[in-house]
């Protein structure tokens, strides 16, 4: 068993939008998606199972399609039978989205991207305390528009 994860920091840096842009880096995880609806993978060989094996903040989650990663704090894949943590699950491992929390220090982040064929990205993640500090906000917003090449 191994658990490796993948940081905010990385995520932005390689500005990944899917979970494949961020798994590209671990060679035990493999691209199984069909018509490139969502990211389904194959960890160590096994497919994943959509009902037990994709996580948010330990909780299942069954997405049908490509989860966002603006409010992402990190993503942990267990390599290995992940059944001891989780019940019933693929013996490849488990994909775990860790959200991302308030902080106690306030600040904003934006990002801008101008990409091909008239399309644009833009992502704005802004928190801090509220309450005397007992309290805190987070809030993630993003956008985008893609375009086809294809001109009618």
């Amino acid at each position: 068993m191994s658990i490796s994860s993948y940081t905010s920091e990385l995520i932005t840096a390689q500005a990944s939008r899917t979970l494949m842009d961020v798994l590209k880096n671990d060679p035990s995880v493999q691209n199984t998606a069909v018509g490139g609806a969502m990211d389904n993978i194959s960890i160590r060989g096994f497919p994943i199972d959509w009902t037990n094996t994709m996580r948010r903040d330990g909780m299942p989650v069954a997405p049908y399609y490509d989860i966002p990663l603006e409010n992402t704090e990190r993503i942990d894949v267990l390599k290995g039978p992940s059944g001891f943590l989780y019940g019933v699950n693929s013996p490849g491992g488990t994909v775990n989205y860790v959200m991302k929390r308030p902080t106690q220090d306030r600040f904003t982040s934006a990002t801008a991207e101008l990409r091909s064929y008239d399309g644009y990205y833009g992502a704005i993640d802004t928190g801090g305390p509220i309450a005397d500090g007992r309290l805190g906000y987070r809030f993630n917003v993003a956008g985008k528009r893609v375009q086809a090449h294809v001109h009618l």
